[in-house]
């Protein structure tokens, strides 16, 4: 049972840096909080994958290594498409926000997509599995299960303390830090398209 702590530890301390997905589940978070938790479960089953996958299936993290550079220019043209998505969204749209059905579906599947087209997120966890000695199915599945549990934990308290925030910005400040993040979304773009494109 030790792999299921373990996991929600580094679940946590994955999720945890602010990256192209915690921008986006800040942007998201600020209309809606269930749609900003939405965004970070999407990461949250990416991540639990790949932590099985990258515990489990050595060929195809090497597989995966081996066409990274795929994954970084499909990612890199996904962010540039939110980024733009994001910045031509009007300012009332970014205040009430919307808990629809098709937007928690698409903003859940849009970050598993995003998470899966990182190749440095099962690297990451193919190496943590060989230092923690998970190679046994059993302590695979505890371990995945464990980051999605921290994983999943973070993504709550980043989205509800966003959007408690929130309401406490003008609609000019909302629009302002909505602004900003798709700009972050586009740079974090550019330098995924650049390192797909110079082949690293």
């Amino acid at each position: 049972m030790d792999s299921f702590p373990q996991g929600m530890v580094i679940g946590f301390a994955v999720a945890a840096p602010v990256g192209p997905i915690g921008v986006l589940v800040i942007q998201r978070s600020l209309g809606s909080a269930l749609v900003g938790l939405s965004t970070g479960l999407g990461a949250a089953v990416a991540d639990a994958t790949y932590a099985l996958v990258g515990t489990l299936a050595t060929t195809l993290v090497a597989r995966v290594v081996a066409a990274s550079w795929v994954l970084e220019l499909v990612g890199g043209i996904a962010l540039a498409a939110l980024a733009f998505r994001a910045l031509r969204k009007p300012t009332m749209a970014v205040v009430t926000g919307t808990t629809s059905s098709l937007a928690l579906v698409r903003a859940f599947g849009e970050t598993v997509f995003l998470t899966a087209a990182n190749p440095a997120t099962i690297l990451s966890f193919a190496a943590i599995a060989a230092s923690q000695g998970l190679a046994r199915t059993s302590h695979a599945q505890l371990f995945a299960a464990g980051v999605f549990v921290g994983s999943a934990a973070w993504w709550l308290l980043l989205s509800s303390s966003v959007r408690f925030g929130s309401r406490r910005l003008t609609p000019r400040g909302l629009r302002v830090i909505h602004v900003a993040s798709a700009v972050v979304l586009g740079v974090f773009a550019m330098v995924a398209l650049g390192k797909a494109l110079a082949g690293d």
